[in-house]
């Protein structure tokens, strides 16, 4: 596996046709939003808005926020329930059906931050098994967009900020 470059990048990972659209995806979250603003402070609306923009800028189609019927959770028979699945998108020969969660995890969290993660992932993929099946030709995704928050006593200072990430 290809390993991230200094605090920006991406590695290859077990999807390598996915490369070009987080490539894409981490080059609009790392552009220049200025000191007021960043995408990641806000909601999963706007992370899920930030991904669909990077699969279509390198050439899939998206179609995000639609309605589906939601079959019920696995041991429950109670039939089925409107709602709304975050992502569909379809890039090369890829087609995905993905639901997101939205992550914020305080800078000083050690060991429960990897848990916390991968109970995130796990609450995203078991949403996106309840939305119905497209055809049989789509595959499920559970995504999580994780971003850190760190309190001002740690030191506010860009300099101070970009040394602690750097150490870690």
């Amino acid at each position: 596996r290809e390993a991230p470059s200094d605090v920006c990048g991406t590695a290859q990972g077990p999807l390598p046709g996915l490369k070009p659209v987080l490539d894409e995806w981490l080059a609009l979250m790392c552009s220049d939003w200025g000191k007021e603003d960043a995408p990641w402070w806000y909601n999963e609306r706007a992370s899920v808005s930030q991904f669909a923009g990077a699969v279509w800028r390198r050439g899939g189609w998206v179609f995000e926020e639609y309605s589906v019927n939601r079959k019920s959770p696995a041991g429950k028979h109670d039939g089925c329930r409107r709602g709304r699945c975050d992502l569909m998108f379809e890039f090369g020969d890829m087609r995905v059906v993905a639901e997101a969660k939205q992550l914020w995890l305080p800078w000083t969290l050690r060991g429960s931050a990897f848990a916390r993660v991968d109970h995130a992932l796990r609450r995203a993929w078991l949403e996106v098994n309840t939305a119905p099946d497209v055809s049989g030709h789509y595959r499920r995704f559970g995504l999580v967009f994780v971003a850190p928050w760190v309190r001002r006593s740690l030191g506010s200072s860009p300099d101070v900020f970009d040394t602690r990430l750097r150490a870690c």
